[in-house]
């Protein structure tokens, strides 16, 4: 991931390098391993003009010795905790080594130490917060399952469920997982379902198409619990404000219209996103992911797909979360677009279609090749001629109902063939009979 991303970045906008940005984090390891891929890129492609430079060891050395301090102290605090069986002291202590390992980039450690919180946990609003902590860490670690399962119990929590932007962000979390798993529609349904809960704006009333504003994804637990007389400690603060940097409601917006293009049938899409102005409203927050949902809906797969296209080469292909599956994404667009280009047609011109499509006539009937064998498009290539022809199928002219059909006919063919037979049999007799060849007749011939 690392050297494309930034390859790629770096090609779409030269941009001053800023090597004391990335000490601002206290992951010390993380530093040094960006600094050596940094070097190994300057070294292979000396026409993007990176200057790295070298490892600053009195800073790495300075931040290592604060961070075993800081360890020391917050072990020792703990030990006091568990010793004074304060759970509120206790819990905080687990959440202040969980906030610290996560600081520092050891991902288990700090979800171990969340973990440990549950045990202390003597609020619902203390449930949401471990869970949205072992949610964030776990998403880091792509350890999916325990996304789900974490992101349901807190949905389940009367602070969530009265909460609206914690709910969004759950939904977002929950959305994230299922886009990396690949699943598009479980992932487009849960994104989508954070319109239902954004605050000031995100209505189903079609006379308001006002975008709703952005939420601030986290930051509902914390609102919570000021209103209700709580007192808004370091770690729900901190795990409101790393809410805020997993997922904003733009990303959230694009993630939902891709996936729902990839996804969802056509049927689908306007059933949960193009008949909802709740929807609607949510994808106007990123408008050129709206605009293709429309492009699409309104047959305009060109510009559908050239929109998409642009897209992916300045922004999704560099996204953290998209990028693993924006391939797999675009295909699938691409794909539903060609059998719904198709589905009007008896007969397409394959080079026309091609037109359609930006691409040759190679690769366009390799995808409808493909197609075809997945039994998503009832149609045949004629090469030679460059059509796409679809099978003729019968078309009876005395019924409404295409699926009634075939037993009429049926019972109209044997009526036929019974009459057929009786009247043979009739001129088989008259003929026997003209020729003397009835037994009748011989029978009185030989009185």
């Amino acid at each position: 991931f690392f050297a494309p991303t930034v390859l790629q970045y770096l090609s779409l906008k030269p941009h001053p390098q800023k090597s004391s940005q990335v000490k601002l984090s206290k992951d010390t390891l993380k530093y040094k391993t960006l600094v050596s891929r940094l070097a190994s890129l300057a070294a292979a492609h000396p026409d993007l003009g990176l200057t790295p430079g070298a490892v600053d060891e009195a800073w790495v050395a300075t931040t290592d010795a604060a961070a075993s301090a800081a360890h020391e102290r917050l072990e020792a605090d703990l030990v006091t905790h568990k010793a004074n069986q304060i759970k509120e002291s206790i819990r905080n202590g687990h959440n202040d080594l969980g906030d610290f390992f996560y600081d520092r980039g050891k991902l288990d450690a700090a979800l171990g130490s969340y973990l440990k919180s549950r045990d202390y946990c003597t609020a619902s609003v203390h449930v949401v917060e471990m869970c949205l902590n072992v949610v964030r860490v776990s998403l880091e670690m792509t350890e999916y399952l325990r996304v789900e399962s974490h992101v349901s119990k807190a949905e389940h929590g009367p602070e969530a469920t009265s909460d609206p932007a914690t709910l969004a962000t759950l939904k977002a979390y929950s959305g994230i997982a299922f886009l990396g798993k690949a699943n598009f529609k479980d992932a487009a349904k849960r994104f989508l379902e954070m319109a239902h809960h954004l605050p000031d704006g995100a209505s189903d009333d079609p006379e308001n198409p006002t975008p709703p504003a952005p939420p601030a994804p986290g930051l509902g637990i914390v609102r919570r619990m000021s209103q209700s007389g709580g007192v808004v400690d370091a770690a729900a603060a901190a795990a409101a404000r790393r809410g805020a940097s997993v997922v904003v409601a733009e990303d959230a917006a694009v993630y939902a219209g891709l996936c729902a293009l990839a996804g969802f049938t056509r049927g689908e899409l306007q059933e949960e996103v193009v008949g909802r102005p709740a929807a609607m409203n949510f994808l106007g927050i990123a408008p050129g992911v709206r605009g293709m949902v429309a492009d699409f809906m309104a047959g305009d797969y060109s510009r559908c797909l050239r929109a998409l296209g642009r897209a992916v080469e300045s922004s999704f292909s560099l996204d953290i979360y998209l990028r693993e599956h924006i391939e797999a994404i675009q295909a699938s667009i691409k794909s539903k677009a060609m059998v719904q280009y198709l589905a009007p047609y008896q007969a397409a011109d394959l080079g026309k279609m091609a037109a359609v499509f930006d691409t040759d006539s190679k690769t366009l009937q390799h995808a409808l090749a493909d197609l075809i064998a997945a039994g998503k498009i009832p149609m045949k290539l004629d090469v030679h001629a460059g059509l796409a022809l679809r099978p003729p199928t019968r078309k009876p002219a005395s019924s409404s109902s295409s699926s009634a059909r075939p037993e009429p006919l049926d019972k109209a063919a044997a009526s036929a063939r019974a009459v057929m037979r009786d009247v043979e049999t009739v001129v088989l007799r008259l003929r026997l009979a003209r020729a003397g060849l009835s037994a009748g007749s011989g029978a009185r011939g030989a009185a």
